[in-house]
């Protein structure tokens, strides 16, 4: 309900506002969950990022068009029920650049898929687009 009050140009330009807030060496990444994941996705496209990461980004599919300046890592659930397969699918052919992880048998529910997907990334996966600088 908060979301659908909240206008995307705004959440972007308040994202901004904060990486030039915070742009004291240079830099700043966004991650984002959910709609935040989207946003991070937004954000990658904008040039004021040095990395971005999404987990689970709703509507990612629809904003192919969009050219990341910076390294992106994309986390999505294969059990997922709202981001299926189809949509992670379209978003590996639509030539992203993004460095694409699957998480087996989780999905995208907050209460548990979203952070069990969190949890396992940060208790053993390394992260080479941040590290690596690559991007398209």
């Amino acid at each position: 309900e908060l979301r659908s009050q909240i206008e995307r140009e705004m959440a972007v330009n308040d994202m901004t506002a904060g990486a030039d807030a915070l742009n004291l060496n240079g830099k700043v990444g966004v991650v984002g969950f959910c709609w935040g994941g989207q946003l991070a996705w937004i954000g990658a496209d904008c040039g004021r990022f040095q990395a971005a990461v999404t987990y689970y980004g709703g509507g990612i599919d629809a904003l192919l068009d969009l050219d990341p300046k910076c390294p992106v890592m994309m986390h999505f659930g294969e059990a997922d029920q709202g981001i299926t397969m189809d949509k992670v699918e379209a978003i590996k052919a639509g030539g992203t650049g993004a460095q694409i992880l699957m998480r087996n048998g989780v999905d995208g529910d907050m209460r548990g898929g979203v952070m069990s997907l969190y949890a396992l990334t940060w208790r053993g996966a390394t992260c080479p687009v941040m590290t690596q600088g690559r991007h398209r």
